[in-house]
């Protein structure tokens, strides 16, 4: 592999990493908040079912739903 190819690689590697951790401080969050999904989704003006992908990390929370969420 090229140097550019394995930089690529370990970014995406961190990139997933993260993403991973940031699912598990969401639900431990939420979870000692004593917060339901539905509770999350209606702060964030979003359906349960959208925000429980967005938790799952199928879906890209956008800027200011995290800047909401920074709030609590």
């Amino acid at each position: 592999m090229t140097t550019s190819v394995i930089t690529k690689y370990n970014l995406d590697k961190q990139l997933k990493r993260r993403s991973v951790e940031l699912q598990w401080n969401l639900i431990r969050i939420r979870k000692e908040l004593k917060l339901s999904q539905k509770d999350v989704a209606k702060i964030l003006g979003i359906s349960t079912d959208a925000y429980g992908m967005k938790e799952r990390g199928e879906v890209q929370f956008k800027q200011d739903e995290m800047f909401i969420l920074s709030r609590y």
